[in-house]
């Protein structure tokens, strides 16, 4: 081989190697689908989707889908979610499980790698409607799906919960936004937001009140962020403290926090909030011993989340 053919013969296995570094390698995959595995009472004019976690091939991965029993109709997408509308309503009281084959592959031709099934019961004519609801939080929010065993997605029943991850302030309202600007609308949806227990500051009145003036102000910007995008709103309240951690103006704090917040939600008919501290809280409004991961911990034990359980799908069937 003469000096001229190497140097081309380099150069191109140069170009070669720079092209397959650049391809893409990495699988797609079903990031959720809706109604998600498990529901029930689902409503028979019900339209499933499947939401991928990039662009999708659309004709390869229409022809990898399939609906069992069969249900005739159309097919659709929207970003990343290919979506089926029955040509009639649904069978009541009826297992369906979506399928979606290998054959589903992304722009770059990457396939599925495994078959993905979901499954899910109709109800009937008379069902309530199936309700998706994004928990937006941080360590808490993380430790109540730990506690249900399923993250980032719980099915109770007709509910849907997905797990959604913001950030401490002052990035709070930036993450939330970031969050509901990303999500593909589903049917119902609702987001419950709550500030985390690290959010209250007591000490003394200034402190206690500049931190309430803030936070009162947070829930102010996601209410705008939830009506824009025409979401229904829960705001969970304030989370009591290990006793350790607290004193007088902390609980002030608190309670005018939740005072503000029931204020707030008798002036918006989409909003409700959920009464995490009546559950969580003593007499003197520390969290309850019972309810201590330690005695210097103040996220909620297993016990507590328990506590929580109860009351808040007793709430969400009320409202939702």
């Amino acid at each position: 081989m003469n000096r001229r053919t190497a140097i081309v013969y380099l150069l191109s296995a140069i170009v070669l190697l720079v092209a397959d570094c650049r391809t893409d390698r990495t699988a797609p995959t079903v990031a959720s689908t809706y109604p998600a595995n498990g529901a029930v009472a689902v409503p028979l004019a019900i339209r499933p989707q499947i939401m991928f976690s990039e662009a999708m091939d659309q004709s390869a991965t229409e022809a990898a889908f399939q609906i069992a029993p069969t249900a005739t109709g159309s097919l659709s997408w929207s970003n990343n979610s290919l979506m089926l509308t029955p040509d009639s309503p649904l069978t009541a009281n009826t297992q369906y499980t979506l399928t979606i084959g290998t054959g589903a592959k992304d722009l770059a031709g990457n396939h599925l790698a495994g078959e993905v099934q979901a499954s899910f019961a109709t109800g009937d004519s008379s069902s309530p409607g199936l309700v998706e609801v994004w928990m937006m939080g941080r360590s808490v929010m993380s430790g109540w799906f730990t506690h249900w065993g399923a993250d980032p997605a719980y099915v109770h029943n007709r509910f849907t919960l997905r797990h959604w991850t913001v950030q401490s302030p002052p990035d709070m309202v930036a993450s939330v936004q970031a969050v509901v600007d990303s999500v593909t609308m589903c049917q119902t949806p609702v987001m419950f937001f709550k500030l985390c227990f690290v959010d209250f500051e007591g000490g003394d009145s200034g402190t206690a009140q500049a931190n309430l003036d803030r936070n009162l102000g947070y829930i102010t910007q996601v209410d705008s962020i939830v009506q824009a995008r025409g979401l229904r709103l829960i705001l969970g309240n304030a989370l009591p403290q290990v006793a350790s951690s607290t004193d007088p103006w902390l609980v002030w704090n608190h309670r005018e926090y939740n005072r503000r917040l029931t204020d707030f939600a008798a002036a918006h008919p989409d909003v409700h909030v959920f009464d995490l501290y009546s559950v969580l809280s003593d007499t003197s409004g520390a969290l309850k011993p019972e309810y201590e991961t330690s005695s210097t911990d103040s996220h909620p034990n297993d016990a507590g989340y328990t506590a929580l359980d109860t009351p808040f799908f007793a709430f969400l069937n009320q409202y939702f």
